[in-house]
């Protein structure tokens, strides 16, 4: 009778793939601004016609939880995206928002992305900040540290002490 598990061990995960769970594989850079998009734009589609009024509520939450949900599930290699896209995301969402549901002219649908400036600076703050505790909690590269014992110079440039 053996001790060991017949479970196999699973695959480790490279760190550039995962994403904030090391365990689970992250989405592509464009997976990202699929999953912030796509919230953004349900969002927009539940506010409907009230751009009028200004941007719908609908948005803003949708669009915050979309930029949050993208920097987590993004691949570590990709974070930079993650980081950059809310802006951009928003301001396109809203203009389009504005033309299509809200009938409004493009005078009127850019004023409203101006209007959604704190929205923009609320998600793009969140994200980076995000992205930021990700890049020093998932280093891609490992630290090597000599063992206690060894010299810290590469042994190209080690000098010789035998005769």
């Amino acid at each position: 009778m053996t001790t060991a598990s017949a479970r196999p061990t699973p695959a480790r995960l490279d760190r550039a793939h995962a994403s904030v769970l090391p365990s689970v594989p992250g989405v592509p850079w464009y997976g990202a601004v699929l999953i912030a998009l796509v919230l953004t734009v349900i969002g927009a589609v539940i506010g409907g016609s009230d751009y009028a009024a200004g941007v719908p509520g609908a948005v803003w939450i949708f669009f915050l939880a979309g930029s949050i949900l993208a920097a987590l599930a993004v691949r570590r290699q990709a974070v930079f995206t993650a980081m950059v896209q809310p802006p951009l995301i928003a301001a396109v969402v809203v203009f389009l928002g504005g033309r299509m549901f809200g009938s409004l002219d493009t005078v009127f649908s850019g004023i409203n992305v101006v209007k959604i400036f704190p929205m923009m600076l609320i998600g793009t703050g969140i994200a980076v900040i995000l992205g930021l505790v990700r890049i020093a909690a998932q280093p891609l590269r490992s630290v090597a540290r000599p063992a206690p014992g060894e010299n810290a110079v590469p042994s190209a440039t080690r000098r010789s002490t035998t005769p």
